[in-house]
């Protein structure tokens, strides 16, 4: 999603999914600069996420990233 504009992801469901030779396994990007055409690594707080389900993920990865979040638009989450 770019920077100062609105969008909203829900509904999304990854289930019993096993990963195999993959850069990024799941990711939504909020942090797009249209201007600089690159993520920026600072979330904004006008993307709406909602309804989202991953469950029963497995495989490898060469490399293990945090997720990037604005605290005050996360609700209910848990990781399992």
């Amino acid at each position: 999603t770019i920077i100062d504009l609105y969008g909203s992801i829900t509904g999304a469901t990854y289930t019993d999914n096993t990963l195999s030779n993959v850069e990024n396994a799941i990711v939504f990007y909020l942090d797009y600069s249209k201007s600089e055409g690159v993520y920026t690594g600072g979330a904004t707080s006008k993307v709406e996420i909602t309804d989202i389900t991953i469950s029963g993920l497995s495989g490898t990865a060469d490399a293990i990233y945090d997720i990037l979040v604005n605290a005050d638009v996360v609700g209910h989450h848990s990781d399992r």
